[in-house]
């Protein structure tokens, strides 16, 4: 198993230059998106796949979804990913069985709220 980490704040999903790296998949769901955040959230952990399963960022990973919305390559069904994102960070876990991951952005609790 491996997991790949990356800060996506630098990430513009308003400059399109994104868009070359991208499946036409996730493209299309990028534009479906409202939140600016979400828009960068999304495309950064398909740049994150691209690297974690071909080792540059540059070249589009082919995928689909099952009946379940779980993401699955179409060209490597020896491979098994998933991905998460919150904030300004992308996880991508790789392994040649069934995995997950989750990240959660925690902020500082309002302790008054908890009286």
């Amino acid at each position: 198993m491996k997991i790949y980490a990356m800060n996506i704040s630098t990430v513009n999903p308003n400059d399109e230059k994104w868009y070359r790296y991208l499946s036409e998949k996730r493209i299309e769901k990028v534009k479906r998106l409202k939140q600016t955040e979400n828009k960068a959230q999304s495309i950064g952990v398909e740049l994150l796949l691209n690297y974690a399963v071909n080792g540059d960022m540059k070249i589009p990973v082919k995928w689909d979804t099952d009946e379940n919305g779980k993401l699955y390559l179409t060209d490597h069904s020896e491979i098994y990913v998933n991905l998460s994102h919150s904030k300004d960070y992308a996880v991508c876990a790789v392994a040649d069985k069934p995995i997950g991951i989750d990240i959660q952005y925690c902020r500082k609790c309002d302790v008054k709220m908890a009286d």
